[in-house]
């Protein structure tokens, strides 16, 4: 059984590329926004960046302690995000990954992630029943976002909304970012 990643064409339901290699089960996979690298996070404790159109691995491996859950470019191409097992919250800036921008964002995994439009905030969930508000430039924490249950996703959405969604109890909330305030559920 080999392990990779495979990238399909919705419409005509058939791949585009093979597959990116990979030794390791993947956690995350994510774009760039211009299609031209692919960043897929395993559960070796590293995330990859892929040159898309040749599928070769390109930079070095981004290392955390424990598995990756979450991959995220900002709007720019520029940075790459990730979240992981050990807490932390990682910026790394494309072509110069040796020097992550890193905060301990949570006690348990960083599970899931998104980045606003405007590249001004980092929307993260550890685990269990919060969602943290970060700066993009320096990852300080802005607020913390309360939500029952196990956090399965974050969105962001415009340059000042986001998503929350968990099971157990099933809820989506939507969330003001600027002002760290629910405004619907």
């Amino acid at each position: 059984q080999s392990r990779g990643i495979t990238v399909w064409d919705v419409k005509s339901k058939s791949s585009v590329v093979e597959s990116f290699p990979l030794e390791v089960s993947s956690r995350s996979v994510c774009y760039d926004p211009t299609g031209k690298m692919v960043a897929i996070a395993g559960n070796d404790g590293t995330a990859r960046i892929w040159n898309s159109a040749n599928e070769k691995q390109v930079g070095q491996l981004l290392h955390h302690k424990g598995w990756v859950h979450a991959t995220c470019f900002d709007p720019t191409g520029n940075l790459l995000i990730t979240g992981a097992e050990d807490g932390f919250l990682r910026v790394w800036k494309i072509g110069h990954e040796s020097r992550p921008l890193d905060s301990k964002l949570a006690s348990t995994m960083v599970y899931t992630l998104s980045v606003s439009p405007n590249d001004k905030f980092i929307l993260a969930a550890a685990k269990y029943q919060n969602a943290h508000v970060s700066s993009v430039s320096d990852l300080q924490k802005q607020a913390t976002l309360l939500h029952s249950g196990y956090i399965l996703g974050v969105q962001t959405a415009g340059e000042q909304f986001g998503f929350t969604g968990s099971q157990n109890p099933p809820s989506v909330k939507i969330w003001d970012i600027e002002k760290g305030k629910e405004i619907a559920s």
